[in-house]
This record gives C-alpha cells, structure tokens and sequence, in this order.
C-alpha cells in the first residue's frame, strides 16, 4: 500500500500536514472497506455500496438489525491510538438519511484500551442527529488518559450511533479526523484488513522515496 502522493489516486486514505503540528486525515470507503466493528454483535450489517454517495464512487451502508424500535447500534469506523490527556481530536463524516425521524445517527466515540474491543469508558459525541437526505455531522474531543474506575487509556474509537427498527438503513462518506501528528488511525479494507496512517515524518520519508523512484525512472 502506498502513501501520500500515490494514495490521493488510490481514493484510500489523503493526508495532509497543518502549520500546527496535526495532520488531517479524509477517507471515503473508495478501497471497499466497510466497519472496524461493532459494539454489540448482530446489531449491524455493514457494506460498501455505489450508491448513494456524496462524493466520487462509494460510501458506508449500514443496516439495522436489531428489532427495538429506536434502538441504537454502534459502528466503529476508526481507531486513534497513542493519545495523550488534552490532545484534541476532530472528526466529521457525512449521513445519507432516507426519511426523517427513524433511521437516524449522529458521531459519538469511547475510549479504549489495549484493542479496539477493550471498552474503557465512553467519549461522548454530538446530540444532533442525521436529518432527511445528506448532513455532515461532526464533534470535537479532547482526550482524557485517567478516569476513576478505569486504568490509564491511550485509544479513542469514531463511532456512528444509529437508531431505528429492523431493515433500515443509512449511509456514511467522506471522513475526515483531524489529530496531532504522532498517533496512528486506523480504518478497514473490504477484506478487513486495517491500514494504519504512520506518522507525518514517515510520510515525508515515502513521499521522498516516491519522487526518487520516479526521477530515476
């Protein structure tokens, strides 16, 4: 898998760097990828979809599987590790909402510790949810490493809560995470396979190494 200049054509992941030392993040399911997983098993049928999509080809289709009605469900669409207490994460994607009220969805995260599965306490998120037809919904978190009851974390998981009743569904493109530039993200390819993004001096490191290959060429 290529980074950088290469990876903007791939459609996988687009990295850029900002005068304040974070990078910025934008993935959109272009590689066929689909969930990291879910909180409760069953809940969620996750597929890599052609249509609706906000921009380019693909997007996120969630289905619902659980019968309550209004019941939520959770999709873990990224995985941030090696954070540190006040560190600012920032996260936006946008929701394909066929109808108003049921389905619905809005972005939440947890913390976790030592794996995506190890619950350590929820991050909280926005209270607005979808609306009919496309919206963008965002939030920004600011990490904390201790709290009582649980043992130091480092992980933040980018969740999108859904709710509804059995067979609906919604849609999920162009995501965007802004974090300082020494953690890693992780999202999932159609074979689930997890990409990690390195850190932004590793991707100059490539990005050099690319233009190398090609001026010798």
């Amino acid at each position: 898998m290529k980074w950088c200049l290469a990876l903007a054509v791939a459609g996988l992941f687009v990295v850029t760097s900002s005068a304040n030392a974070d990078y910025v993040v934008h993935y959109g399911w272009e590689d066929g990828g689909t969930i990291l997983g879910q909180y409760q098993p069953n809940t969620l049928s996750a597929a890599n979809v052609t249509s609706p999509v906000h921009e380019l080809e693909h997007s996120l289709q969630l289905t619902k599987l659980d019968a309550q009605t209004g019941g939520n469900a959770y999709a873990y669409l990224a995985h941030i590790t090696g954070l540190e207490t006040n560190d600012v994460i920032s996260a936006d994607f946008w929701v394909y909402d066929p109808a108003s009220g049921y389905p619905s969805g809005r972005i939440w995260g947890h913390y976790t510790r030592d794996g995506i599965e190890n619950y350590a306490g929820s991050a909280g998120g926005n209270n607005t949810y979808s609306s009919e037809g496309w919206s963008n919904l965002d939030w920004t978190w600011t990490f904390v490493a201790e709290d009582p009851g649980y043992d130091p974390r480092h992980e933040l998981v980018i969740d999108f809560r859904t709710y509804g009743t059995a067979g609906q569904q919604l849609w999920v493109d162009d995501m965007t995470i802004t974090v300082p530039n020494r953690v890693g993200i992780t999202v999932t390819d159609a074979g689930g396979n997890v990409y990690n993004v390195p850190e932004p001096a590793s991707l100059m490191l490539l990005a050099l190494g690319v233009l190398v290959i090609r001026r010798r060429r």
